[in-house]
């Protein structure tokens, strides 16, 4: 009899063994399965961001992330303007910036003759070219001095160009 529980004792035993590793194994499984679901999910939400980033419209140009430059008229007595944040367009000259900043409500007068490499900067408000060893308008873009005309002369988004009236040195 002691043999036969026993026996009964060793089968009950492995029989609950048996059963709670399946039962393990079946939590495996489920949380697997959890986990692969969730994986999908996440997916399916970066395809559907992908989708609506793609539809959405591109911002304008006047954003606070849009590529800008800058832009300080010197007038050599120590009065200036400044346009800090020109929005940027491909192939920009610098002759561009002083027509934007001409456009605006408390922008510049310019006056100018030529274009495109003949482009040459005349007065700037109230300041006129005095020629020869006078003072004249002089154009840098991030501080060098210029070597083209401004009406070829190209810039690239965050340049500083500055226009100086000033004896060319």
């Amino acid at each position: 009899m002691k043999k036969r529980i026993a026996i009964v004792c060793l089968f009950t035993m492995t029989l609950f063994s048996a059963t709670a590793c399946n039962n393990a194994k079946l939590e495996a499984e489920k949380n697997a399965a959890r986990a692969e679901a969730e994986a999908h999910a996440v997916e399916r939400q970066a395809v559907q961001n992908a989708i609506i980033e793609e539809a959405a419209p591109e911002s304008d140009s006047t954003s606070t992330t849009a590529a800008t430059v800058a832009l300080t008229i010197d007038f050599g007595d120590g009065a200036n303007k400044q346009f800090p944040a020109i929005p940027w367009e491909n192939e920009m000259t610098v002759f561009d910036t002083l027509e934007w900043a001409a456009d605006q409500p408390h922008g510049i007068q310019f006056e100018h003759r030529g274009q495109g490499a003949l482009a040459m900067v005349d007065q700037i408000d109230d300041l006129k070219n005095s020629g020869g060893n006078g003072k004249n308008w002089i154009f840098r873009v991030n501080g060098e001095l210029g070597n083209s005309s401004c009406g070829v002369a190209k810039i690239s988004a965050g340049d500083e160009i500055s226009w100086q009236f000033d004896v060319y040195r």
